[in-house]
């Protein structure tokens, strides 16, 4: 078993997706369907990578990143907003961008890598 990743989108059927893809890949995985729950969990547990949705209720994605626990977790924001959207996140914070129509190969290529190099 690989290790656990966190999921982090208001939307049920997404997280579940993505769940079943990182499961397939011998990765456990646990949800968070928002932003403050997310960062309850991650002062709970280490999480060596989050898949942080930008566009949710409550705290964005940003706002998570503005957030993080240390040690911080690798962030890859997998989301549906543009690269525009984003692009002030993507300064600001050390993370990755992924947009949710990628396609699992992506997911698969940018999860490995990062688990790879991680520090932790």
């Amino acid at each position: 078993m690989n290790g656990r990743i966190l999921i982090v989108d208001d939307d049920h059927d997404w997280r579940q997706f993505v769940r079943y893809a990182l499961e397939d890949l011998g990765y456990e995985a646990a949800e968070a369907s928002n932003g403050a729950e997310a960062l309850a969990m991650m002062h709970r547990e280490h999480f060596p990578i989050v898949l942080l949705d930008e566009g949710m209720p409550g705290l964005s994605g940003t706002e998570v990143l503005e957030r993080l626990p240390e040690p911080a977790p690798r962030i890859v924001l997998l989301t549906s907003a543009p690269a525009e959207r984003v692009r002030d996140a993507l300064s600001r914070h050390p993370c990755y961008y992924l947009p949710k129509d990628a396609g699992p190969d992506a997911l698969t290529l940018i999860v490995r890598s990062l688990e790879s190099h991680d520090p932790h």
